[in-house]
Protein backbone atom coordinates (compact mmCIF):
# COMPACT_ATOMS: atom_id res chain seq x y z
CA UNK A 1 0.00 0.00 0.00
CA UNK A 2 1.65 3.26 -0.93
CA UNK A 3 2.56 6.32 1.97
CA UNK A 4 0.19 8.68 1.94
CA UNK A 5 1.35 11.72 1.37
CA UNK A 6 -1.56 13.90 2.66
CA UNK A 7 -4.43 13.73 5.50
CA UNK A 8 -7.15 13.12 2.94
CA UNK A 9 -5.29 10.32 1.09
CA UNK A 10 -4.48 8.57 4.49
CA UNK A 11 -8.50 9.29 5.52
CA UNK A 12 -9.65 8.10 2.23
CA UNK A 13 -7.47 5.07 2.29
CA UNK A 14 -8.67 3.81 5.92
CA UNK A 15 -12.08 4.32 4.91
CA UNK A 16 -11.33 1.52 1.99
CA UNK A 17 -10.35 -1.11 4.65
CA UNK A 18 -13.30 -0.17 6.55
CA UNK A 19 -15.42 -0.35 3.89
CA UNK A 20 -14.06 -3.37 2.36
CA UNK A 21 -14.00 -5.63 6.20
CA UNK A 22 -17.83 -4.48 6.44
CA UNK A 23 -18.05 -5.77 3.32
CA UNK A 24 -16.86 -9.39 4.31
CA UNK A 25 -19.00 -9.51 7.57
CA UNK A 26 -22.06 -9.10 5.71
CA UNK A 27 -21.11 -11.97 3.21
CA UNK A 28 -20.49 -14.02 6.71
CA UNK A 29 -24.25 -12.93 8.48
CA UNK A 30 -21.92 -11.21 11.15
CA UNK A 31 -24.84 -8.43 11.36
CA UNK A 32 -23.36 -6.70 14.51
CA UNK A 33 -20.05 -7.02 13.21
CA UNK A 34 -21.14 -5.32 9.77
CA UNK A 35 -23.25 -2.48 11.88
CA UNK A 36 -20.47 -1.36 13.96
CA UNK A 37 -17.82 -0.81 11.13
CA UNK A 38 -20.18 0.65 9.01
CA UNK A 39 -20.60 3.15 11.53
CA UNK A 40 -16.84 3.33 11.45
CA UNK A 41 -16.86 4.21 7.18
CA UNK A 42 -19.53 7.14 8.01
CA UNK A 43 -17.53 8.34 11.12
CA UNK A 44 -14.36 8.60 7.96
CA UNK A 45 -17.00 9.64 5.70
CA UNK A 46 -17.34 12.85 7.56
CA UNK A 47 -13.92 13.14 8.26
CA UNK A 48 -13.40 13.58 4.72
CA UNK A 49 -16.05 15.61 3.93
CA UNK A 50 -14.78 18.27 6.44
CA UNK A 51 -10.93 18.05 5.43
CA UNK A 52 -12.08 19.34 1.88
CA UNK A 53 -13.95 21.41 3.11
CA UNK A 54 -11.32 23.05 5.26
CA UNK A 55 -12.89 22.72 8.84
CA UNK A 56 -10.75 21.36 11.87
CA UNK A 57 -11.28 17.50 12.63
CA UNK A 58 -10.68 16.13 15.07
CA UNK A 59 -8.06 12.37 14.49
CA UNK A 60 -8.52 11.34 18.04
CA UNK A 61 -11.42 10.11 17.60
CA UNK A 62 -10.97 8.07 14.63
CA UNK A 63 -9.98 4.29 15.06
CA UNK A 64 -6.88 3.36 14.12
CA UNK A 65 -5.93 -0.23 12.41
CA UNK A 66 -2.81 -1.68 13.59
CA UNK A 67 -0.78 -2.24 10.44
CA UNK A 68 -1.52 1.53 8.91
CA UNK A 69 0.85 4.23 9.75
CA UNK A 70 -0.49 6.90 11.79
CA UNK A 71 -2.02 9.81 10.09
CA UNK A 72 0.45 12.89 8.22
CA UNK A 73 0.30 15.82 10.85
CA UNK A 74 0.39 19.26 9.07
CA UNK A 75 3.69 19.40 9.58
CA UNK A 76 4.44 16.17 8.16
CA UNK A 77 2.75 17.58 4.98
CA UNK A 78 4.79 20.79 4.75
CA UNK A 79 8.13 19.12 4.94
CA UNK A 80 7.45 17.00 2.03
CA UNK A 81 7.41 20.60 -0.24
CA UNK A 82 10.80 21.16 -2.12
CA UNK A 83 13.73 23.01 0.50
CA UNK A 84 13.67 25.76 -2.30
CA UNK A 85 10.17 26.86 -1.68
CA UNK A 86 10.80 27.80 1.96
CA UNK A 87 12.80 30.57 3.90
CA UNK A 88 16.14 29.20 5.05
CA UNK A 89 16.50 30.40 8.71
CA UNK A 90 19.73 31.48 10.33
CA UNK A 91 20.66 29.50 13.72
CA UNK A 92 19.92 32.15 16.53
CA UNK A 93 22.44 30.01 18.59
CA UNK A 94 24.82 31.30 16.22
CA UNK A 95 25.20 34.91 15.82
CA UNK A 96 28.66 35.31 15.66
CA UNK A 97 29.65 33.73 12.47
CA UNK A 98 29.44 35.54 9.23
CA UNK A 99 27.52 34.31 6.42
CA UNK A 100 29.37 33.39 2.94
CA UNK A 101 29.43 35.80 0.72
CA UNK A 102 29.33 34.47 -3.09
CA UNK A 103 31.47 36.89 -5.17
CA UNK A 104 30.17 39.46 -7.72
CA UNK A 105 29.39 38.11 -11.46
CA UNK A 106 30.89 40.64 -13.90
CA UNK A 107 27.47 42.62 -14.22
CA UNK A 108 28.65 43.43 -11.02
CA UNK A 109 25.41 41.81 -9.85
CA UNK A 110 24.82 42.24 -5.95
CA UNK A 111 25.96 38.35 -4.09
CA UNK A 112 23.74 36.02 -3.28
CA UNK A 113 24.12 34.44 0.23
CA UNK A 114 25.29 31.01 0.68
CA UNK A 115 23.28 29.15 3.13
CA UNK A 116 25.53 27.12 5.85
CA UNK A 117 24.90 23.38 6.15
CA UNK A 118 24.55 24.20 9.52
CA UNK A 119 20.81 26.57 8.45
CA UNK A 120 19.95 23.75 5.85
CA UNK A 121 16.47 22.40 7.19
CA UNK A 122 16.91 18.50 8.72
CA UNK A 123 14.55 15.62 7.28
CA UNK A 124 11.56 14.19 8.92
CA UNK A 125 12.15 11.78 11.50
CA UNK A 126 10.25 8.17 10.78
CA UNK A 127 7.11 8.55 12.36
CA UNK A 128 6.55 7.26 15.85
CA UNK A 129 4.12 5.10 16.66
CA UNK A 130 0.49 6.78 17.30
CA UNK A 131 -0.42 6.45 21.36
CA UNK A 132 -3.61 4.90 20.15
CA UNK A 133 -2.24 1.99 18.18
CA UNK A 134 0.14 1.20 21.13
CA UNK A 135 -1.91 0.62 23.44
CA UNK A 136 -4.20 -1.59 21.34
CA UNK A 137 -1.30 -4.00 20.92
CA UNK A 138 -0.84 -3.86 24.21
CA UNK A 139 -4.69 -4.83 25.00
CA UNK A 140 -4.65 -7.26 22.80
CA UNK A 141 -1.60 -8.78 23.82
CA UNK A 142 -3.11 -9.05 27.44
CA UNK A 143 -6.32 -10.41 25.86
CA UNK A 144 -4.43 -13.37 24.09
CA UNK A 145 -1.92 -14.11 27.06
CA UNK A 146 -5.05 -13.68 30.04
CA UNK A 147 -6.98 -16.73 27.65
CA UNK A 148 -4.22 -18.87 27.22
CA UNK A 149 -4.27 -19.19 30.73
CA UNK A 150 -7.91 -19.87 31.54
CA UNK A 151 -7.53 -22.78 28.64
CA UNK A 152 -4.86 -23.86 30.57
CA UNK A 153 -6.40 -23.79 34.08
CA UNK A 154 -9.63 -25.53 32.21
CA UNK A 155 -7.27 -28.35 31.18
CA UNK A 156 -5.96 -28.59 34.62
CA UNK A 157 -9.41 -29.00 36.34
CA UNK A 158 -10.35 -31.70 33.75
CA UNK A 159 -6.90 -33.75 34.85
CA UNK A 160 -8.33 -33.14 38.21
CA UNK A 161 -11.92 -34.42 37.43
CA UNK A 162 -13.89 -30.96 37.90
CA UNK A 163 -15.82 -31.42 35.20
CA UNK A 164 -17.83 -28.60 36.41
CA UNK A 165 -14.87 -26.06 36.74
CA UNK A 166 -13.30 -27.27 33.91
CA UNK A 167 -16.86 -26.09 31.72
CA UNK A 168 -17.26 -23.02 33.39
CA UNK A 169 -13.12 -22.17 32.44
CA UNK A 170 -14.48 -22.85 29.15
CA UNK A 171 -17.15 -20.38 28.74
CA UNK A 172 -14.90 -17.50 30.13
CA UNK A 173 -12.03 -18.70 27.49
CA UNK A 174 -14.74 -17.97 24.71
CA UNK A 175 -15.79 -15.03 25.78
CA UNK A 176 -12.44 -13.17 25.35
CA UNK A 177 -13.07 -14.34 21.28
CA UNK A 178 -15.35 -11.12 20.61
CA UNK A 179 -12.49 -8.91 22.55
CA UNK A 180 -10.03 -10.28 21.05
CA UNK A 181 -11.13 -9.73 17.55
CA UNK A 182 -12.44 -5.96 18.31
CA UNK A 183 -8.72 -5.46 19.46
CA UNK A 184 -7.41 -7.07 15.93
CA UNK A 185 -9.08 -4.86 13.81
CA UNK A 186 -7.76 -1.77 16.01
CA UNK A 187 -11.29 -1.13 17.84
CA UNK A 188 -11.21 -0.27 21.67
CA UNK A 189 -11.56 -2.19 24.14
CA UNK A 190 -13.45 -2.09 28.02
CA UNK A 191 -10.91 -3.67 29.91
CA UNK A 192 -12.90 -3.49 32.80
CA UNK A 193 -15.42 -6.31 31.27
CA UNK A 194 -12.69 -8.74 31.40
CA UNK A 195 -13.64 -11.87 33.03
CA UNK A 196 -11.64 -12.24 36.39
CA UNK A 197 -9.52 -15.49 36.37
CA UNK A 198 -10.05 -18.39 38.89
CA UNK A 199 -6.72 -17.35 41.15
CA UNK A 200 -7.71 -13.50 40.83
CA UNK A 201 -11.59 -14.33 42.02
CA UNK A 202 -10.25 -16.53 45.01
CA UNK A 203 -7.23 -14.17 45.91
CA UNK A 204 -8.70 -10.72 45.88
CA UNK A 205 -12.61 -11.89 46.71
CA UNK A 206 -11.81 -14.06 49.80
CA UNK A 207 -8.18 -14.06 50.55
CA UNK A 208 -7.10 -13.93 54.21
CA UNK A 209 -6.61 -10.32 55.76
CA UNK A 210 -3.40 -8.38 56.22
CA UNK A 211 -4.88 -6.11 59.04
CA UNK A 212 -7.07 -6.22 62.07
CA UNK A 213 -10.06 -3.82 62.48
CA UNK A 214 -10.93 -2.13 66.17
CA UNK A 215 -13.37 -3.63 68.06
CA UNK A 216 -16.67 -1.60 68.33
CA UNK A 217 -16.84 -0.18 71.44
CA UNK A 218 -21.12 -1.23 71.71
CA UNK A 219 -19.29 -4.91 72.24
CA UNK A 220 -17.68 -4.48 75.22
CA UNK A 221 -20.50 -2.23 77.26
CA UNK A 222 -22.74 -4.35 79.65
CA UNK A 223 -22.24 -7.51 81.61
CA UNK A 224 -20.72 -10.86 80.42
CA UNK A 225 -23.87 -11.77 79.58
CA UNK A 226 -25.01 -8.75 77.32
CA UNK A 227 -21.42 -9.21 75.60
CA UNK A 228 -21.75 -13.39 75.01
CA UNK A 229 -25.57 -12.43 73.21
CA UNK A 230 -23.72 -9.90 70.96
CA UNK A 231 -21.02 -11.82 70.29
CA UNK A 232 -23.21 -14.94 69.24
CA UNK A 233 -25.61 -12.80 67.14
CA UNK A 234 -22.68 -11.19 64.99
CA UNK A 235 -21.11 -14.74 64.62
CA UNK A 236 -24.85 -15.99 63.64
CA UNK A 237 -24.84 -13.17 61.18
CA UNK A 238 -21.91 -14.09 59.54
CA UNK A 239 -22.76 -17.80 58.96
CA UNK A 240 -26.32 -16.58 57.29
CA UNK A 241 -23.76 -14.44 55.28
CA UNK A 242 -21.91 -17.02 54.41
CA UNK A 243 -23.91 -19.56 53.52
CA UNK A 244 -26.37 -17.00 50.71
CA UNK A 245 -22.74 -16.29 49.36
CA UNK A 246 -21.74 -19.81 48.75
CA UNK A 247 -24.92 -21.07 47.54
CA UNK A 248 -25.06 -17.89 44.89
CA UNK A 249 -21.45 -18.58 43.78
CA UNK A 250 -22.63 -22.52 43.76
CA UNK A 251 -25.55 -21.87 41.57
CA UNK A 252 -23.27 -19.50 39.30
CA UNK A 253 -20.56 -22.63 38.58
CA UNK A 254 -18.00 -21.07 40.74
CA UNK A 255 -17.22 -23.72 43.20
CA UNK A 256 -13.82 -22.58 44.46
CA UNK A 257 -15.32 -19.48 45.55
CA UNK A 258 -18.08 -21.30 47.30
CA UNK A 259 -15.98 -24.03 48.94
CA UNK A 260 -14.14 -20.83 50.25
CA UNK A 261 -17.02 -19.77 51.92
CA UNK A 262 -17.97 -22.80 53.15
CA UNK A 263 -14.76 -22.55 55.13
CA UNK A 264 -15.62 -19.43 56.36
CA UNK A 265 -19.05 -20.90 57.45
CA UNK A 266 -17.67 -23.61 59.36
CA UNK A 267 -15.19 -21.10 60.83
CA UNK A 268 -17.56 -19.08 62.11
CA UNK A 269 -19.98 -22.19 63.43
CA UNK A 270 -17.06 -23.30 65.30
CA UNK A 271 -16.95 -19.95 67.30
CA UNK A 272 -20.37 -19.63 67.88
CA UNK A 273 -20.66 -23.30 69.54
CA UNK A 274 -17.30 -22.67 71.50
CA UNK A 275 -18.99 -19.05 72.53
CA UNK A 276 -21.96 -20.93 73.68
CA UNK A 277 -20.01 -23.58 75.44
CA UNK A 278 -18.02 -20.91 77.51
CA UNK A 279 -21.31 -19.44 78.04
CA UNK A 280 -22.94 -22.71 79.28
CA UNK A 281 -19.54 -23.39 81.81
CA UNK A 282 -19.91 -19.33 83.42
CA UNK A 283 -16.21 -18.72 81.42
CA UNK A 284 -14.40 -15.16 80.97
CA UNK A 285 -15.45 -14.34 77.37
CA UNK A 286 -12.59 -16.24 75.27
CA UNK A 287 -9.68 -14.03 73.24
CA UNK A 288 -11.43 -12.43 70.08
CA UNK A 289 -10.58 -9.64 67.79
CA UNK A 290 -11.98 -8.21 64.24
CA UNK A 291 -10.46 -8.38 60.75
CA UNK A 292 -10.90 -6.14 57.93
CA UNK A 293 -11.67 -8.57 55.01
CA UNK A 294 -13.11 -7.48 51.41
CA UNK A 295 -16.52 -10.01 50.88
CA UNK A 296 -17.68 -9.68 47.43
CA UNK A 297 -21.42 -9.60 47.02
CA UNK A 298 -23.27 -10.84 44.04
CA UNK A 299 -26.62 -9.38 43.54
CA UNK A 300 -28.72 -12.47 43.10
CA UNK A 301 -31.77 -13.89 44.64
CA UNK A 302 -30.53 -17.32 46.20
CA UNK A 303 -33.27 -20.32 46.23
CA UNK A 304 -34.72 -18.42 42.73
CA UNK A 305 -34.57 -19.91 39.85
CA UNK A 306 -33.50 -17.40 36.69
CA UNK A 307 -37.26 -18.16 35.05
CA UNK A 308 -38.73 -17.38 38.32
CA UNK A 309 -40.24 -13.48 40.36
CA UNK A 310 -41.42 -13.75 43.86
CA UNK A 311 -44.43 -11.62 44.84
CA UNK A 312 -44.54 -11.60 48.69
CA UNK A 313 -47.17 -9.71 50.31
CA UNK A 314 -45.78 -8.82 53.61
CA UNK A 315 -49.10 -7.59 54.93
CA UNK A 316 -51.51 -4.02 55.60
CA UNK A 317 -52.95 -1.53 57.75
CA UNK A 318 -55.47 0.52 58.50
CA UNK A 319 -58.11 -0.73 56.25
CA UNK A 320 -61.39 1.15 56.40
CA UNK A 321 -64.78 -0.63 55.91
CA UNK A 322 -67.95 1.09 54.46
CA UNK A 323 -69.35 4.51 55.55
CA UNK A 324 -65.05 5.38 56.93
CA UNK A 325 -65.01 2.87 59.69
CA UNK A 326 -61.64 1.43 60.79
CA UNK A 327 -60.54 -0.78 64.08
CA UNK A 328 -62.88 -3.41 64.24
CA UNK A 329 -61.14 -6.70 63.03
CA UNK A 330 -62.41 -7.81 59.16
CA UNK A 331 -61.67 -10.75 57.37
CA UNK A 332 -59.68 -9.39 53.87
CA UNK A 333 -57.58 -11.18 51.62
CA UNK A 334 -55.33 -9.49 48.42
CA UNK A 335 -55.58 -10.03 44.69
CA UNK A 336 -52.52 -9.42 42.54
CA UNK A 337 -51.76 -8.96 38.52
CA UNK A 338 -47.88 -9.48 37.57
CA UNK A 339 -48.35 -7.87 34.13
CA UNK A 340 -46.26 -10.48 31.78
CA UNK A 341 -46.77 -12.09 29.45
CA UNK A 342 -48.60 -8.76 28.24
CA UNK A 343 -51.55 -10.53 27.02
CA UNK A 344 -52.30 -13.35 29.68
CA UNK A 345 -51.30 -11.57 32.75
CA UNK A 346 -49.99 -13.91 35.78
CA UNK A 347 -52.59 -13.62 39.18
CA UNK A 348 -53.04 -15.13 42.13
CA UNK A 349 -54.26 -14.16 45.98
CA UNK A 350 -53.36 -14.73 49.59
CA UNK A 351 -55.68 -16.61 52.02
CA UNK A 352 -58.32 -14.69 54.57
CA UNK A 353 -56.38 -13.33 57.47
CA UNK A 354 -58.09 -11.39 59.94
CA UNK A 355 -57.32 -8.39 61.62
CA UNK A 356 -58.21 -4.69 62.21
CA UNK A 357 -55.03 -2.20 62.37
CA UNK A 358 -52.66 -3.92 61.27
CA UNK A 359 -52.84 -7.58 59.45
CA UNK A 360 -49.86 -9.67 58.28
CA UNK A 361 -50.27 -12.06 55.41
CA UNK A 362 -46.39 -12.83 54.77
CA UNK A 363 -47.95 -14.92 51.51
CA UNK A 364 -45.06 -15.45 48.38
CA UNK A 365 -46.31 -16.69 45.13
CA UNK A 366 -44.21 -17.56 42.54
CA UNK A 367 -44.51 -16.47 38.28
CA UNK A 368 -43.02 -17.31 35.49
CA UNK A 369 -40.87 -14.79 33.82
CA UNK A 370 -38.13 -14.50 30.75
CA UNK A 371 -35.31 -12.41 32.12
CA UNK A 372 -33.82 -12.00 28.66
CA UNK A 373 -36.97 -11.63 26.49
CA UNK A 374 -37.07 -8.16 25.39
CA UNK A 375 -40.81 -8.10 25.84
CA UNK A 376 -40.21 -8.68 29.43
CA UNK A 377 -37.47 -5.64 29.32
CA UNK A 378 -40.59 -3.72 28.06
CA UNK A 379 -43.18 -5.00 30.54
CA UNK A 380 -40.61 -4.06 33.52
CA UNK A 381 -39.78 -0.36 31.90
CA UNK A 382 -43.73 0.54 31.19
CA UNK A 383 -46.09 -2.04 33.24
CA UNK A 384 -46.98 -2.14 37.06
CA UNK A 385 -47.40 -4.85 39.53
CA UNK A 386 -51.30 -4.78 40.39
CA UNK A 387 -52.94 -5.22 43.69
CA UNK A 388 -56.50 -5.22 45.29
CA UNK A 389 -57.41 -5.86 48.96
CA UNK A 390 -60.90 -7.52 49.48
CA UNK A 391 -63.09 -7.78 52.53
CA UNK A 392 -64.76 -11.01 52.69
CA UNK A 393 -68.60 -10.28 54.17
CA UNK A 394 -71.09 -13.22 54.46
CA UNK A 395 -70.68 -17.22 53.88
CA UNK A 396 -71.89 -19.67 51.47
CA UNK A 397 -74.23 -17.95 49.13
CA UNK A 398 -74.58 -14.85 50.87
CA UNK A 399 -71.28 -14.20 50.60
CA UNK A 400 -69.99 -10.53 48.88
CA UNK A 401 -65.95 -9.55 48.54
CA UNK A 402 -65.92 -6.12 48.92
CA UNK A 403 -62.74 -3.87 47.57
CA UNK A 404 -61.36 -1.85 50.38
CA UNK A 405 -58.82 -0.06 47.93
CA UNK A 406 -56.13 -0.51 45.34
CA UNK A 407 -52.21 -0.57 45.02
CA UNK A 408 -49.86 -0.84 42.23
CA UNK A 409 -46.35 -0.94 42.07
CA UNK A 410 -43.64 0.27 39.46
CA UNK A 411 -41.13 -2.66 38.45
CA UNK A 412 -38.15 -0.43 36.52
CA UNK A 413 -36.48 -0.62 39.15
CA UNK A 414 -35.93 -4.29 38.60
CA UNK A 415 -33.16 -2.97 35.96
CA UNK A 416 -30.55 -2.61 38.66
CA UNK A 417 -31.97 -4.45 41.29
CA UNK A 418 -32.91 -8.21 41.91
CA UNK A 419 -35.25 -6.98 44.63
CA UNK A 420 -37.93 -4.43 45.12
CA UNK A 421 -40.19 -3.63 48.21
CA UNK A 422 -42.24 -0.33 49.37
CA UNK A 423 -45.27 -0.24 51.46
CA UNK A 424 -47.33 1.28 48.86
CA UNK A 425 -50.82 3.61 49.92
CA UNK A 426 -54.06 1.59 48.86
CA UNK A 427 -56.65 4.37 46.72
CA UNK A 428 -60.31 4.02 45.40
CA UNK A 429 -60.00 5.40 42.24
CA UNK A 430 -57.66 8.48 42.98
CA UNK A 431 -58.88 9.02 46.13
CA UNK A 432 -56.76 8.02 48.97
CA UNK A 433 -58.00 5.64 51.38
CA UNK A 434 -55.69 6.17 54.37
CA UNK A 435 -54.61 2.32 54.34
CA UNK A 436 -51.13 0.39 53.36
CA UNK A 437 -50.17 -2.36 51.66
CA UNK A 438 -46.42 -3.46 52.30
CA UNK A 439 -45.32 -5.82 48.96
CA UNK A 440 -41.70 -7.49 47.93
CA UNK A 441 -41.17 -8.65 44.33
CA UNK A 442 -37.53 -10.47 43.80
CA UNK A 443 -35.81 -12.05 40.59
CA UNK A 444 -32.77 -13.96 40.28
CA UNK A 445 -30.79 -11.12 39.21
CA UNK A 446 -31.28 -7.86 37.87
CA UNK A 447 -31.77 -7.24 34.14
CA UNK A 448 -28.34 -5.57 34.00
CA UNK A 449 -26.68 -8.43 34.73
CA UNK A 450 -24.96 -10.28 37.54
CA UNK A 451 -22.68 -8.24 38.86
CA UNK A 452 -19.99 -9.02 41.77
CA UNK A 453 -19.23 -5.59 44.10
CA UNK A 454 -16.65 -6.16 47.07
CA UNK A 455 -17.06 -4.57 49.98
CA UNK A 456 -15.22 -3.95 53.40
CA UNK A 457 -16.45 -5.93 56.65
CA UNK A 458 -15.26 -6.46 60.41
CA UNK A 459 -15.11 -10.10 60.71
CA UNK A 460 -15.40 -11.54 63.97
CA UNK A 461 -12.68 -14.57 65.01
CA UNK A 462 -11.50 -16.06 68.28
CA UNK A 463 -8.41 -16.74 68.94
CA UNK A 464 -8.93 -20.30 70.98
CA UNK A 465 -8.39 -22.58 68.64
CA UNK A 466 -7.66 -25.74 71.06
CA UNK A 467 -11.37 -24.39 72.11
CA UNK A 468 -12.87 -26.26 69.24
CA UNK A 469 -12.95 -29.29 69.86
CA UNK A 470 -14.78 -28.98 72.95
CA UNK A 471 -17.32 -28.07 70.72
CA UNK A 472 -17.62 -31.61 69.37
CA UNK A 473 -19.18 -32.68 72.74
CA UNK A 474 -22.69 -32.50 73.48
CA UNK A 475 -23.84 -29.19 75.67
CA UNK A 476 -25.20 -31.67 78.40
CA UNK A 477 -21.63 -33.54 78.92
CA UNK A 478 -19.43 -29.96 79.21
CA UNK A 479 -21.93 -28.64 81.93
CA UNK A 480 -21.06 -32.14 83.78
CA UNK A 481 -17.77 -30.58 83.42
CA UNK A 482 -17.56 -27.46 84.51
CA UNK A 483 -15.21 -26.32 86.16
CA UNK A 484 -14.44 -24.13 89.13
CA UNK A 485 -14.25 -20.19 89.85
CA UNK A 486 -10.51 -21.33 90.53
CA UNK A 487 -9.59 -23.11 87.14
CA UNK A 488 -10.88 -20.32 84.96
CA UNK A 489 -7.75 -19.50 82.59
CA UNK A 490 -9.33 -18.69 79.62
CA UNK A 491 -7.67 -15.66 78.03
CA UNK A 492 -9.38 -12.32 77.89
CA UNK A 493 -10.37 -9.92 75.25
CA UNK A 494 -7.55 -7.02 74.51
Amino acid sequence: MPQPKTVLEALMQRRERYKTMADKATEENNSSKARRLGRIVKQYEDAIKMERAGRPVNYGELPELPDFPPLPTTKQSQSSTPAAAQPAAVPAARPSQPTAQKPAGPGGGRSQPVVSPSAAPTQPSPARKSVKESMNERQLKLLQEKQKKVRFLALQAKKQGDMEEAKRLIIIAKGFDPMIEAAENGLPVNMDSIPKLPDEEVSHAVSPPLDTAPIDAQILTGDTTEMYSRLISTLQKQIEQCQTLAQAYRELGNAQTANRFQEYCQNSQEDKDLLVMAHQHNDPVPRFHFEQRTIPTLRVTPGLKKEEAEITIIGGSNYKQQGGGSGEEIDTFVKFEFPYPSDKPQTGQTGVVRGAETVEYKHSSKVQVNLKARSFLSVVKRKQAKFEVLHRRGLGLLRGDRSLGTASLKLADLEAKQEISAVIPLCEGRKDTGGTLEVKICVHHPLSGIKEEFVKEKWLVFESKAGRSVTKSSPTNAAATKPSPSKAARPQIF
